[in-house]
């Protein structure tokens, strides 16, 4: 795959002037191939989807002034499959809070055709208590110490040789988010410390244990805090929560 074939063609006239000969393909041939007619040079560059396979290519020689039946034979040509390394996409660096959840999609892919299957590891130096899915590439991490830590990932195919490919992810991690209820012209406001490239949702229920949680707003962090005013619904009992977005 992906290597030029040159291959020379040797045809004879019966009268021993193979000037007399002109060669071309007959019907059966991969795309994309070529042939001099005059040379009789066969030129073909296989692709991705050309390996692992055998390609016939049929060849007709004809005399130049038309008499004459042309004469016809194959060749065969194997393709060997050339493993290609697969892409694993380089996520943005995040902010995340201590002790919230940071959940991450890693995004891979393989170039060969079939796709080969791959797996997914994070390397020794990342956070040891950071899982990474090694079928679906997901990443978790709960941080709980300030500062910037780097996830390394690595994907890697079951191709002959199995090649990787490599990504990090620098996480800075910030002090736990504080909210605080804020009371301002008569009404109550949930307020809270918000991260610039973070979003958040704010989630309410009025029973714990049989009252799902259900989304009411949703917005982007900045260096400010951001606060959301409490409705006055007439319920007796309302608890809110407020998590972040992956």
């Amino acid at each position: 795959e992906g290597l030029p074939l040159v291959f020379p063609l040797h045809a004879l006239h019966p009268g021993g002037d193979p000037a007399l000969l002109r060669l071309q393909l007959g019907s059966v041939h991969p795309p994309g191939i070529e042939l001099d007619p005059l040379l009789g040079i066969l030129r073909w560059t296989p692709g991705e989807a050309d390996g692992p396979g055998l390609h016939p290519v049929e060849v007709e020689a004809r005399i130049e002034d038309g008499t004459g039946d042309p004469v016809r034979t194959t060749y065969r040509f194997w393709v060997n499959e050339v493993n290609q390394s697969p892409g694993l996409a380089h996520p943005a660096d995040r902010i995340a809070p201590a002790g919230s959840e940071l959940v991450l999609q890693l995004q891979a892919s393989d170039p060969d055709l079939p796709p080969q299957s791959l797996a997914f590891r994070l390397a020794a130096d990342s956070p040891p208590d950071a899982s990474l899915d090694p079928s679906t590439g997901l990443l978790r991490w709960i941080p709980s110490e300030p500062g910037i830590h780097r996830i390394h990932a690595t994907v890697t195919d079951n191709g002959f040789p199995p090649l990787s490919a490599t990504t990090s992810i620098a996480v800075k991690v910030v002090a736990a988010m504080a909210t605080r209820i804020l009371e301002a012209n008569g009404r109550l406001h949930l307020a809270w410390d918000t991260l610039p490239g973070t979003r958040y949702r704010i989630e309410t229920t009025t029973d714990l244990l049989r009252v799902p949680w259900m989304p009411v707003e949703e917005g982007d962090g900045t260096d400010s805090p951001s606060t959301y005013t409490l409705p006055e619904d007439g319920a007796p009992v309302r608890f809110y929560r407020i998590i972040t977005l992956p």
